[in-house]
């Protein structure tokens, strides 16, 4: 797995609860082609950033079943750092919440359900 952002504080809390700060490099492809005087990072690569620290805190390559509830309230430019909290619901689901800021400012939330699909529904 290729990391194509840089995180620190990443750490997994008593409960399984993820968090992290990452943040992008400006001159990350990811920005090219939105916006060349505005560069914007897209919601899939959002997206990403949840589901790749989902599967380095698990050590498992856990692919995405399904996305729900996705809500995009602010843009991502290349200087911002986000502040990323994942939190497990059902276990026997797979499934995660997540939420990310910058700074006090809600960027994305949402629900991420991973597994192989072998799982029991």
């Amino acid at each position: 797995m290729e990391i194509w952002y840089s995180s620190d504080r990443f750490k997994r809390a008593p409960g399984n609860e993820l968090t992290a700060a990452v943040d992008f490099p400006g001159d990350s492809p990811w920005f090219d082609g939105h916006f060349p005087q505005d560069p914007v990072l897209p919601g899939i690569a959002q997206v990403a950033v949840v589901h790749d620290l989902i599967r380095r805190a698990f050590g498992k390559n856990l692919p995405i079943r399904e996305i729900g509830r996705l809500r995009f309230k602010r843009k991502v430019g290349p200087a911002d750092r986000l502040s990323v909290t994942i939190t497990p619901g059902d276990a026997s689901e797979n499934l995660y919440r997540f939420r990310m800021t910058c700074g006090q400012e809600p960027v994305c939330s949402g629900l991420l359900k991973v597994g192989s699909g072998k799982e029991k529904d």
